[in-house]
């Protein structure tokens, strides 16, 4: 997975890369540098945080994986985004603002 923050004037879009020979799948989650220079550290992760979740949730579904329940993976992956602070829920986010977390 990677992420790419540009200018809007790139038109960079995210994408997937799929090899099923290799077995391997790149994401690469593109988003608005012109957005989220403006915004403070806080609503950065959130909208960053739900950004990858929903594209990751999303193209998942596209791709039959041999040995990966995508659905369960898609489902840890977002426990585990909230175990390490991310995936707020907006108020959170809003407190995190302004308290300066």
């Amino acid at each position: 997975m990677s992420y790419s923050c540009l200018p809007d004037e790139y038109g960079r879009n995210s994408s997937v890369r799929h090899v099923k020979a290799e077995r391997v799948i790149s994401f690469d989650l593109t988003v608005s540098e012109d957005r989220y220079k403006t915004w403070s550290v806080s609503k950065q992760r959130h909208a960053l945080s739900h950004a990858f979740y929903t594209f990751l949730g999303e193209k998942m579904k596209k791709y039959k994986i041999e040995h990966l329940d995508t659905e369960e993976f898609t489902s840890d992956m977002g426990i585990w985004l909230k175990e390490i602070g991310w995936m707020q829920t907006e108020e959170e986010a809003e407190l995190g603002e302004k308290y300066g977390l």
